[in-house]
């Protein structure tokens, strides 16, 4: 529990957490019920999950469009939730002058639901859905596969989902069933109510008082200082029954896993899993992932919590490879235990720096995403016992499950899922491998196994930097690469250039600085900001000495593990703009030094192709179609272009599209139950702006959600028309306040030809009917994308 975080509880008994937080872009929201798929009748399984569902449709108080999902759409701010094993989680973000109206909302559908046998009836085919979704995605079978080995408790192995087929059919016995679930678990004692946001305890604490008027709801009761919140009651630990290593014959890149039950009766281990995070995602020279490359076990590593509750964690250790064979069982354990053996010993200033490095971690998350770990107590706080973790983790037998793309296998339900599945290949015979002598940081000299840099060659007489060079000071040292505007990365060089920088960006956190090699706005970014500039240039040179050749990418973009909708999404910035064999890429720098920057840019040049001048935008491509390699969901992307930077038709688009948003949402996926992804937003893709409708059904052809994209923009006409300037319009995106956020808003002003004139007029009704008819009228000329039938 943070220092800041004030406890109260309100006179129902429902649980608040008062977070006031400086730097957040936005206020965040969750709601925590201690319940979750284990508690729901065996008679209705994933009857928690349509709950989840339900419960979105809104309360007694703010029915409609006035209801919490379509009123955060409408604010350009999100909304999602999650069912668990033993906890359900409601969150959202918004703009922090909106948040006692967002919570009054969110309270008002929690305590309040209206569950008519209409909106049941609706829900189970999008749950239907959802479950032809997972039935396909592969860390949801792996999940399943290694439940069917937990013999204690049953809940484990049941059946929690939910499809059709275990909820269609008595529907007045089924709502019953909702109705006595929601009164024994959603009373409010146990619920926890976490806020947090740019503002004052005092403002907080107003905010919550506000939405408690609106709800008809008592004032909040301060807790006396030595109370904390009450723990869920305990939940038995999970335990393994002996099993051996196991195959799962999945397409795409392979998976290698090792899972763990633990007790953790007081969520002491659960509190350590984020600082296990930053030390296995570590790839600096000498890391537990260096070694797994140099092995050819992986090129990525990472903790995931499966589930957790008072009294146990289950924890999955993930490696990512290339596809390919499985390796022979307990080749990946070994290694894994010896790694963890000098966890336990780690120094207390090397502790020190990488639970830095963990926050660091959390803060970087959107504020949505902050509020969801700080509910689900995944969160850095206090002094975590990594050594109690590992020891821990040495003591149990973990199960250990790959992937390999095969058809052999033979067929196992789990989980209420197929799967196929065979045993690991045997362990090799012969001498053992050499164990690698890990490194950890900060270190005073140069780590084993560490790539000598090239000396700094000398500049020439007269160099003319290819970088723009930023207009505003820092303390740090910063520098975005980019590729020049109208062009992008396909994905195959998107995944070597993340795999061979991925060392750098490590090393660059290791030495005080922040690095990422990252999407924004559908266009790769490598970002790098140092606190101090006095290591820019060797960290520059190291950058420099791992650039890959990208015009023979060796790392195969992998595209079957995604949702569908998310492929298209990662693919599509390649329909709006070039990708080139040998790119050309912009960069800005901000540094205050002469010196520094001519040196800085002179070692990326000689390197990387760098260009400042502003080539002509790509036309824009018309549609395309993928057709499905297997029965499944079809998807569609459907982009009106906006064909314009001018600020007023980039803000008139922007509230357009917070217009557009709940009425798509109402007509396509509560009148018409169209699918379970239904989108209509402003965003920009490769320097391009618009409206991007986003559609995937499992029951209708592409063809059809083509035609209801078309069909929306009339339908929504007179509701646009018939607007007034008096009607209140809703409110910009907030806008991230992160360093390197800014530079690369500068680094994009600047491509565009100069900065953007400042917005002095607001946006009238009457420019976006306009705007609304110009994109009426383009209808037909949509940039689409889409897969399936």
């Amino acid at each position: 529990m943070s220092e800041s975080t004030s406890l109260h509880y309100l006179s129902n008994g429902m649980a608040v957490q008062l977070q006031p937080v400086a730097d957040l872009s936005a206020a965040a929201v969750c709601l925590r019920v201690d319940a979750g798929s284990h508690h729901e009748p065996d008679r209705w399984p994933g009857l928690a999950h349509l709950l989840e569902h339900l419960l979105f449709q809104g309360g007694q108080r703010f029915p409609g469009p006035q209801r919490l999902m379509p009123w955060v759409a409408a604010r350009q701010g999100r909304v999602n939730a999650t069912t668990e094993a033993c906890r359900t989680l409601y969150y959202f973000d918004v703009r922090s002058e909106e948040l006692s109206e967002g919570i009054a909302r969110l309270l008002d559908m929690a305590l309040l639901p209206e569950f008519s046998a209409d909106a049941i009836r609706r829900e189970i085919p999008v749950i239907d859905a959802e479950y032809g979704m997972l039935s396909r995605h592969t860390p949801t079978l792996i999940t399943a596969l290694l439940a069917t080995g937990i013999h204690q408790p049953p809940a484990f192995r049941r059946f929690v989902a939910g499809n059709r087929q275990s909820l269609d059919g008595d529907l007045p016995a089924l709502r019953e069933a909702l109705l006595a679930f929601h009164r024994q678990y959603y009373s409010p004692g146990r619920l926890c109510l976490i806020i947090r946001a740019p503002l004052s305890l005092a403002d907080l604490s107003a905010a919550l008082s506000q939405a408690l008027s609106q709800t008809g709801s008592h004032q909040l009761m301060p807790l006396t200082a030595h109370r904390s919140l009450p723990l869920p009651d305990r939940a038995p630990v999970p335990v393994n029954e002996r099993q051996t290593s196991g195959v799962l014959h999945m397409d795409g890149e392979g998976q290698h896993c090792l899972s763990y039950l633990l007790a953790d009766p007081d969520s002491r281990l659960r509190a350590a899993v984020p600082l296990l995070q930053v030390l296995l995602s570590d790839a600096a020279p000498g890391s537990f992932i260096d070694a797994g490359r140099r092995q050819g076990l992986c090129h990525h590593a990472s903790a995931e919590v499966v589930s957790a509750a008072p009294g146990y964690l289950w924890l999955l250790i993930r490696l990512t490879r290339p596809a390919g064979p499985a390796h022979p069982a307990g080749r990946f354990s070994r290694l894994f235990r010896h790694w963890l053996t000098q966890i336990r010993h780690l120094s207390a200033d090397r502790q020190a720096h990488y639970l830095r490095l963990a926050r660091q971690d959390f803060l970087r998350l959107s504020p949505m995403e902050q509020v969801r770990k700080v509910a689900s107590g995944e969160v850095v706080a206090g002094e975590p016992d990594s050594a109690a973790l590992a020891e821990a983790m040495l003591s149990a037998s973990p199960c250990e499950l790959q992937t390999e793309p095969s058809d052999g296998g033979q067929t196992l339900a789990a989980r209420g899922f197929l799967c196929r599945w065979s045993p690991a290949p045997e362990s090799e015979d012969g001498s053992p491998e050499s164990v690698p002598a890990f490194v950890f940081y900060p270190q005073t000299a140069s780590p084993a196994g560490a790539r000598w840099l090239p000396e700094a060659t000398p500049l020439p007489p007269a160099t003319v930097p290819r970088c723009f060079r930023s207009e505003t000071a820092g303390p740090e040292a910063g520098i975005i690469l980019r590729p020049l505007r109208g062009s992008t990365l396909t994905g195959g060089q998107l995944s070597q250039l993340r795999y061979s920088l991925h060392p750098w960006i490590s090393r660059v956190r290791h030495a005080g600085g922040e690095a990422s090699v990252a999407l924004h706005q559908g266009v790769p970014q490598i970002r790098m900001m140092l606190p101090v500039a006095g290591e820019a240039l060797e960290l520059i040179r190291l950058l420099c000495s791992l650039w890959p050749d990208l015009s023979a990418a060796g790392i195969a973009e992998d595209s079957t593990q995604e949702i569908l909708i998310r492929r298209l999404l990662a693919e599509f910035p390649q329909r709006l703009a070039v990708t080139q064999q040998t790119p050309v890429w912009s960069c800005i720098i901000r540094c205050q030094e002469d010196a520094l920057f001519s040196r800085i840019s002179h070692s990326l040049q000689q390197t990387l192709l760098l260009q400042r001048q502003q080539p002509a935008l790509s036309p824009l491509a018309g549609e395309a179609r993928h057709l499905p390699v297997s029965d499944g969901d079809n998807a569609v992307l459907y982009f009106l272009p906006l064909g314009s930077d001018d600020p007023q038709a980039l803000v008139a688009a922007q509230r357009l599209g917070a217009i557009y948003q709940p009425a798509f949402y109402h007509w396509l996926r509560e009148e018409l139950s169209a699918g379970y992804v239904v989108s209509c937003r402003f965003e920009q893709f490769a320097d391009r702006q618009g409206i991007l409708c986003a559609l995937q059904s499992p029951r209708y052809d592409c063809a059809q959600l083509i035609a209801w994209c078309r069909q929306f923009f009339g339908r929504v006409r007179e509701q646009i028309m018939q607007m007034t300037d008096g009607d209140g319009l809703p409110a910009e995106a907030s806008v991230s306040s992160l360093p390197a956020d800014a530079l690369a808003s500068e680094l994009q002003n600047q491509m565009a030809g100069g900065l953007r004139p400042a917005l002095e007029e607001p946006v009238s009704v009457r420019q976006l009917q306009q705007l609304h008819r110009r994109w009426e009228d383009a209808v037909g000329r949509a940039v689409i994308l889409s897969c399936g039938r």
